[in-house]
């Protein structure tokens, strides 16, 4: 079955779909390592916020003061770890402090792992829970990734040579990314939103002996993550308008053929008594004759139809001649 829309493009799919899923893969992997950040110390550089103390000599007056207060309330402090700084993530907290990070889930689960912490007299580990809680919002960043190894199945399904691909997979490859690439923007602009007036708000209310910091590399990934999905989408979707475009093209013009062949002969010879025009596929044999071999083919066959005709009609002019 001859398809006009594949034909035509199909010198430049594959370059094109190597080129996206490439593309893709680059923009999963980064996003996947915005979502899981702040799970184990080696992923500690991915997160949202931080929150630690400043080092001014009235910032340390004031914690000093606290401490002090802080030893009266409770008697069972780690005295040897000491809180440097924590950071906030989608999925966890890591904590620094004198003898190393740790990362946990929670912040309970956090003092399980490090003990419990000396020198954070504003309890920031449960400051910075609440945010991981209850402020930042994953849920956007979960329908990247999923909408994203959605189209990413898409396409490395198209990638695979040798194989007859049906044409809807490329639709979903290229559904499946624009929802991803949206979400993926719709997560940035949420974090950075939700991160800058935290930060802002902590600061302001600890006078300023919190210092609170934007994650630098959930910010440059992640807007890297989304011009790469965006470019990739932006491809995508060009190949299935394309395809699209040369496949109606293709049926109207077979539509038009149909017509004029029909006008030309009186009706009696269209294209339609022997192909039928299928937008995906082209035109094709109807049910019970031989496939159609491409379009010389279906030239010949007009041909004979019109050849056919063309004797009838001449054979039946004589006759009338003759009755006369």
């Amino acid at each position: 079955m001859f398809s006009l829309s594949r034909f035509g493009i199909g010198q430049f799919t594959k370059p094109v779909l190597l080129f996206s899923l490439i593309l893709l893969t680059i923009s999963t992997v980064f996003t996947t390592f915005i979502l899981c950040g702040t799970t184990s110390p080696a992923l500690r550089k991915f997160y949202l916020i931080s929150f630690s103390y400043n080092d001014s000599k009235t910032t340390t007056e004031v914690l000093n003061g606290l401490e002090k207060l802080d030893g009266l309330l409770s008697s069972s402090k780690n005295d040897s770890a000491t809180f440097s700084l924590i950071r906030v993530g989608y999925r966890g907290l890591c904590v620094d402090h004198s003898e190393g990070w740790d990362c946990a889930r929670t912040s309970a689960d956090l003092e399980r792992v490090a003990g419990d912490l000396g020198g954070d007299p504003l309890d920031l580990m449960a400051i910075a829970d609440i945010y991981r809680s209850r402020i930042s919002f994953s849920l956007p960043v979960w329908v990247a990734v999923i909408a994203m190894a959605v189209g990413w199945l898409g396409v490395a399904v198209n990638c695979i040579p040798g194989i007859p691909i049906p044409a809807w997979t490329k639709k979903v490859a290229a559904v499946g990314c624009s929802l991803g690439t949206l979400a993926l923007m719709g997560t940035m602009v949420l974090q950075q939103v939700t991160s800058g007036a935290v930060s802002t708000l902590v600061q302001k209310m600890g006078i300023n002996t919190v210092e609170a910091k934007i994650g630098g590399a959930n910010v440059g990934f992640g807007w890297a993550a989304f011009a790469l999905s965006l470019l990739a989408t932006i491809a995508i979707c060009a190949i299935v308008f394309a395809e699209w475009g040369i496949a109606t093209a293709q049926a109207k013009a077979l539509e038009k053929g149909d017509y004029l062949v029909g006008k030309a002969t009186g009706g009696k010879v269209g294209m339609s008594d022997f192909a039928t025009s299928d937008p995906e596929n082209g035109p094709q044999k109807p049910a019970g004759t031989q496939p159609s071999l491409g379009t010389s083919t279906l030239r010949s066959q007009l041909g004979e139809k019109a050849l056919d005709y063309g004797k009838q009609a001449a054979l039946g002019a004589f006759q009338n001649r003759m009755k006369r």
